[in-house]
């Protein structure tokens, strides 16, 4: 069926026109092209009117915003990379200085995403940091996440040198200093008191003199290193 827009006069199918529920067979009298013209110059004609609310509305919904930003990145990434690049191009600016004049200008912002990121991925942090450690010193990196993970698991989320429930730190149980990697054969998990106390001694003799001493500990940290070497 069609239908005459009541702007360019053309006739039209059906699903050219948007719907309307108090319009003529429920949908509009403008045809989709002359509504878009019609939004476009009244956007233009009222560029401050429109601009204020725009603003008004980012304000009163923050979450919403970023959500729409969001699903929008995620639609267009690689689009926006060429223009990224094209913008630096044109301007003389490398990616490395961008994102330095962007945390000089939102330190505030960079720095609460910094700390917000810290805290929910304290294990991957730590990783980045051995895995760079033993690539300086030239010694195997492996560990992986999950590997981690069952670590903890093993010792019941627990220090294996005092047996109490706190924050856990990947202790190399074979020091770096003295050559010791960063893989599931040489990683246990300790508390950070406990691993700053051991620090680079060797376990063998550090342990039997330290005042968390347990026997039973002793033995299943040996059988685990054991059952994964």
């Amino acid at each position: 069926m069609l239908r005459t827009c009541t702007k360019c006069k053309k006739e039209l199918e059906f699903d050219m026109f948007g719907k309307k529920k108090d319009g003529k067979y429920g949908l509009n009298s403008t045809c989709k092209i002359c509504k878009r013209k019609i939004g476009k110059q009244y956007k233009i004609d009222n560029y401050e009117k429109e601009q204020e609310r725009g603003r008004k509305y980012r304000l009163e919904n923050p979450e919403a915003r970023k959500e729409t930003c969001r699903k929008y990145y995620d639609s267009h990434r690689s689009e926006l990379k060429i223009v990224r690049a094209k913008y630096a191009k044109e301007n003389g600016v490398s990616k490395k200085e961008g994102q330095k004049r962007y945390r000089d200008n939102n330190f505030a912002k960079v720095s609460e995403g910094q700390r917000t990121y810290a805290r929910l991925n304290r294990d991957k942090l730590q990783m980045w940091k051995h895995n760079y450690r033993s690539k300086v010193k030239d010694l195997p990196y492996e560990l992986t996440v999950e590997q981690w993970r069952d670590i903890k698991a093993y010792f019941n989320n627990r220090c294996v040198y005092c047996g109490r429930k706190l924050k856990l730190e990947q202790e190399h149980f074979i020091p770096v200093v003295n050559g010791g990697g960063y893989t599931k054969e040489n990683i246990i998990c300790a508390c950070r008191s406990c691993n700053a106390s051991k620090n680079g001694t060797d376990f063998f003799l550090w342990y039997k003199n330290y005042k968390y001493y347990s026997e039973e500990r002793e033995n299943k940290i040996i059988k685990y290193l054991q059952s994964v070497s």
